[in-house]
């Protein structure tokens, strides 16, 4: 069973839980690969695939269904937020204690614009290429990242991340779950058994 995953939830979901599935269904043989965000995926090839997108993936031969919500919160380390004052901070806070930024800056001039915060012409902050460099960032107390609740559920839960507003911005994304759909029966079996595992684990926490 070849299932491929954006970076985020192959490190973040899948990966931390893909021992439950594993226990339970010790004849399945799994590859787990990468899918790239923005590229096609050859569903000749792969039988799954967990990508987000702003809309459900309408690809001829293959089946979407929404798997987690993308919304977006600003998170921070501990340590960082220890030295804010506290956990729900205004706009203007947020803005000056140091922001990063997932691929380009629309995400935090959505957020501030949302959370009636003036808005500089450019925001200042790193900027980083995959959500995982992003997460590791934050998670190192270099700043204020806005992240996928989904995807960090289990950081929040433990303490390493701490959520700082309920605003919330990318509501319109989603992760969504798309499968081909293979001949071989061996494998249509084994399609429905992860499927099933996935929708009953989605919202369970990795231990």
């Amino acid at each position: 069973l070849v299932i491929a995953a954006i970076p985020s939830v192959a490190i973040c979901w899948l990966i931390p839980r893909l021992s439950a599935f594993r226990a339970r269904f010790p004849d399945i043989e799994i590859r787990v690969i990468y899918a790239m965000h923005g590229r096609d995926i050859d569903f000749r090839d792969v039988h799954l695939a967990f990508v987000f997108a702003d809309s459900t993936p309408t690809k001829t031969g293959v089946t979407a269904r929404p798997f987690l919500p993308g919304a977006s919160v600003p998170v921070c380390s501990p340590a960082l937020v220890a030295g804010l004052g506290g956990q729900v901070l205004s706009g203007a806070t947020i803005l000056a204690a140091g922001l990063l930024h997932d691929t380009d800056a629309t995400g935090w001039q959505a957020w501030l614009h949302k959370a009636a915060a003036d808005v500089p012409s450019q925001l200042p902050g790193p900027v980083f290429e995959d959500f995982n460099l992003l997460r590791a960032a934050a998670l190192s107390g270099q700043g204020i990242a806005l992240c996928p609740v989904a995807m960090i559920h289990d950081d929040l839960s433990t303490g390493r991340l701490v959520q700082l507003s309920s605003i919330t911005v990318l509501e319109q994304f989603n992760y969504y779950l798309v499968s081909g759909h293979p001949a071989e029966p061996s494998i249509r079996t084994a399609m429905e058994a992860f499927m099933d595992w996935v929708f009953t684990a989605r919202n369970l926490p990795s231990v």
